[in-house]
């Protein structure tokens, strides 16, 4: 909200605010190295803490314009913007300082590109496949019918229904309150969106 009280829009659409946040904690990330590189390891980390912050501020108070800094974080690619972002800066430290400076030591760089390989494709998996959603009733006869049949064995409960889905919960499924869905195998389920 601006000084009238009239709320303001947001500076880029939705899809370039959504690139932005997930690009935003690369672009950081290098300042952040950088003033550690720079400067005194006593001022460098508080700078560089601060630069987080500006980040976190950018990312809430201005690209998504809202009043808190957690409301809707959880929401949108910023978590996947900073482990990508991690995973960039790991692999160009070890392109540009170790591969050049320790090249005797093939069988360590294969490794840890194997490592860091795998480990990119297991993220971008984990973001990109869907988690199982739980199927939900598709007309009123079939929820009234799966409502009478677990009442009829006793098991209507919290553990075999989800009164926010209206649907059947298979065993170790739980609702997601950020994508409002019920999850299979929640036990193995964490919320990242891409």
């Amino acid at each position: 909200m601006d000084e009238y009280g009239v709320k303001r829009d947001k500076p880029l659409s939705d899809r370039n605010t959504k690139i932005m946040i997930f690009l935003l904690p690369t672009i950081f990330f290098y300042l952040m190295f950088m003033t550690l590189t720079i400067l005194p390891w006593y001022t460098g980390i508080l700078l560089a803490m601060a630069e987080f912050f500006g980040m976190h501020h950018i990312v809430t108070r201005v690209l998504l314009n809202k009043s808190t800094y957690t409301d809707t974080v959880s929401q949108t690619p910023y978590f996947a913007g900073i482990i990508s972002g991690s995973i960039i800066w790991v692999v160009y430290c070890w392109l540009t300082r170790l591969v050049q400076q320790a090249q005797s030591h093939s069988i360590s760089h294969l490794m840890f590109a194997l490592t860091v390989g795998l480990c990119a494709y297991n993220f971008f998996r984990a973001i990109t496949l869907d988690p199982g959603t739980c199927p939900k009733p598709t007309s009123d006869e079939e929820l009234k019918s799966i409502i009478e049949d677990l009442a009829s064995e006793g098991r209507l409960n919290g553990q075999t229904f989800c009164i926010q889905c209206m649907a059947r919960k298979p065993l170790r499924s739980k609702h997601c309150r950020v994508c409002d869905k019920c999850v299979a195998r929640n036990d193995q389920y964490v919320y990242l969106p891409s």
